[in-house]
């Protein structure tokens, strides 16, 4: 796409519409051209970074960006009163209804950090089977600092936890 003749506001509601679409590279591409005519500045650009919405690997873990697809290993979590209560016992309780909070999942996920000031993952194996939470919560740009919150399951291969966080 050409921003030539797109505003500074215009190029940011393209970003997040391709976003949306989970059209990571293109968004990036898009707001790289804009950087490039001074219309964003590097800040922008850095948080819309492909590999935001990567999977991360780490010796026998895998990161996921948390989305509406794990809908109901969310549940799962949160329907287990020994998992909220070691992973953060004032979380909030998750929307009744499940089209809702496909919704609130699919937009944290397309977020960039100003927009939540967190990013959530799910925790997986190699094989991609989910076992827990690793979220970033009060995310400062600024201050470059962040709180983690990490939750796994008893079930989970011993050592994940401590990939998960490396």
């Amino acid at each position: 796409m050409n921003v030539l003749t797109l505003s500074q506001s215009e190029v940011l509601h393209k970003s997040r519409q391709l976003r949306l679409e989970y059209k990571f590279l293109e968004a990036f591409q898009l707001l790289d051209q804009a950087f490039k005519r001074g219309l964003v500045n590097s800040d922008v650009l850095w948080m819309h970074q492909p590999f935001f919405w990567s999977d991360i690997s780490a010796g026998i873990c895998v990161l996921s960006r948390r989305r509406k697809e794990d809908l109901e290993f969310i549940r799962k979590l949160w329907a287990n009163p020994e998992f909220i209560h070691d992973f953060h016992r004032q979380v909030a309780p998750l929307p009744s209804a499940n089209k809702v909070l496909a919704e609130v999942l699919n937009s944290e996920y397309v977020s960039i950090i100003p927009d939540t000031s967190s990013l959530h993952w799910i925790v997986r194996d190699q094989t991609y089977t989910p076992y827990g939470i690793l979220s970033l919560t009060n995310i400062s740009h600024t201050n470059k600092n962040a709180e983690v919150l990490l939750g796994v399951l008893p079930s989970a291969p011993l050592g994940l936890a401590t990939a998960s966080m490396l």
